[in-house]
């Protein structure tokens, strides 16, 4: 009998593993974006040996789009220099100073002082959501609702 190490098993498994998911994918006519969300949350290095092996042999017709809230261990330097990875980081998605005022305005249905508004902006980082949450503070101590109330809201109440 022939006695193998339980990590050479599992490199033979995440191989074929690994040939059977490509093959599967690849008889797929139809094109298919698949989205692997909190990617940041994987902390096995094996799984990301398998991923990395696995976008290499992606077939033209599958799109990954992976959120993370961190850049990834994965070997994505030579996809930037290839055009084939586009990343939106969190800057980008940040409202800037131009933008700010837009969309206080547009919550508030008011224009507010560039003073209230740079506050502001400088308080939330930018994040809208952030925004949002305070306006919801705001309104709800003029009606007297106690700060708990705001915390119980479910996030889908806030624009």
């Amino acid at each position: 009998m022939l006695w193998l190490p339980f990590s050479v098993w599992r490199q033979a498994l995440a191989a074929v593993l690994l040939a059977a998911l490509v093959n599967d994918l690849s008889r797929l006519s139809q094109h298919i974006v698949l989205v692997l969300d909190d990617y940041d949350s994987v902390a096995v290095g094996a799984t990301h040996e398998f991923v990395t092996a696995w976008v290499d042999a992606l077939p033209p017709t599958l799109r990954l789009i992976m959120t993370a809230r961190a850049s990834p261990p994965l070997p994505l330097a030579r996809r930037r220099g290839r055009g084939e990875l586009a990343e939106i980081r969190a800057v980008d998605l940040r409202s800037d100073e131009t933008e700010t005022p837009a969309l206080l305005s547009a919550m508030l249905g008011a224009l507010l002082l560039t003073t209230v508004v740079d506050a502001i902006q400088t308080r939330t980082e930018g994040w809208g959501g952030r925004a949002a949450l305070g306006r919801a503070f705001a309104a709800a101590q003029r009606s007297g609702a106690a700060a708990g109330d705001i915390r119980q809201r479910r996030q889908s109440q806030y624009p």
